[in-house]
């Protein structure tokens, strides 16, 4: 366990998946909006934020008006930039850091103001909501930190199921290498594909059906049994603008337009 969370920890330390967590825009600054337009939920309270990473989110607690911030990170290295980015927005008067796996840093009583926190904070989401999430760890450091009647952010957290088309695979990239078919190729990715789980990003335009609500979670009163469910019968239905998903996409073919990763442009 030991080396798992060493790992998990550790793989938080690198730049790069902090760029792509704060380069979602959708969810970065709704976080910010929750956090600096918020005057009565924020202004003048505690805010302990789990998981703290830069310190993007104690940072926006405090310049909506928090009396104090603590943030939490497990990773010793990110733990320091916290700090140093914290310093230098100035904004070290109000924001402090712990570094440490919260379970421990709860059971050695080493955050500071147990029980009198106004509200908790926590970039806990993983791949599909639960995956890899961190949500076991902030549900326990709600029921620790928090005073009665303490909010937590975000309170609300649903999976919603759609069905996609084949152009949100890489399969269609092999059907046209430069003029050549790999079907060997594409065999070998489907028959990997219906062996596990696949994180990719599709294109709104490659969603093929309608979407359902699987599972919602209220984060102030569920417990770490709720994450553990099994879905009811639903049904996703064909979209009803004519668009099936699997229509001709230039950008999923090789060599055709900007390329898929993107590394280099013509003209460039």
């Amino acid at each position: 366990a030991e080396v798992v969370d060493e790992d998990y920890f550790g793989s938080y330390s690198y730049f790069d998946i902090h760029r792509t967590m704060l380069d979602d825009v959708a969810r970065t600054a709704t976080y910010r909006a929750a956090l600096e337009q918020n005057p009565s939920l924020v202004s003048g309270k505690r805010v302990v934020d789990i998981g703290c990473g830069t310190g993007i989110l104690s940072m926006f607690a405090a310049r909506g008006g928090a009396a104090a911030v603590v943030g939490v990170d497990g990773a010793a290295t990110i733990a320091a930039v916290a700090r140093a980015n914290i310093a230098h927005a100035g904004l070290g008067d109000r924001v402090s850091v712990v570094e440490g796996k919260v379970e421990e840093l709860l059971a050695a009583g080493a955050i500071p103001g147990a029980g009198t926190f106004d509200v908790l904070v926590s970039e806990w989401m993983g791949y599909a909501l639960l995956y890899e999430s961190m949500l076991d760890t902030v549900l326990h450091a709600r029921d620790k930190l928090l005073k009665p009647g303490g909010a937590i952010l975000p309170d609300i957290a649903t999976i919603h199921v759609a069905g996609f088309s084949r152009n949100a695979t890489s399969l269609p990239f092999w059907d046209d290498v430069y003029g050549f078919e790999m079907p060997v190729v594409k065999d070998s990715l489907h028959a990997d594909s219906l062996k596990k789980a696949h994180v990719t990003p599709v294109d709104g335009k490659h969603v093929a059906t309608s979407s359902v609500e699987v599972r919602s979670l209220d984060l102030s009163t569920m417990t770490v049994a709720d994450t553990e469910f099994s879905s009811a019968e639903f049904i996703l239905t064909a979209r009803a603008d004519g668009v099936r998903g699997d229509e001709h996409d230039p950008n999923v073919v090789a060599g055709k337009g900007e390329g898929a990763t993107g590394l280099t442009q013509l003209g460039a």
